[in-house]
């Protein structure tokens, strides 16, 4: 199971840590998450939708987390 890593994500305030746990909980394809540190570690299936994919690259991008991770998630043809 692939693992993604959110480092040092900047929160404005309370509800916009929130907000980031509510839009990390509504994509179905994430199956866990756990913090390590400054680090949130997040758990998604190798055959992620294309949809959960989507929202996590929208996630990282408007939090600020290293979206070049998710390439190992997009899938190759053949």
């Amino acid at each position: 199971m692939p693992l993604l890593v959110c480092d040092r994500v900047v929160y404005y305030s309370q509800g916009d840590e929130k907000a980031f746990f509510d839009w990390l909980a509504s994509i179905k394809s994430v199956r866990r998450w756990h913090g390590e540190g400054t680090r949130l570690n997040i758990h998604v299936p190798k055959n992620i939708s294309a949809r959960g994919l989507s929202e996590l690259d929208a996630l990282f991008q408007r939090y600020g987390v290293d979206r070049k991770q998710l390439a190992q998630l997009m899938r190759r043809p053949g």
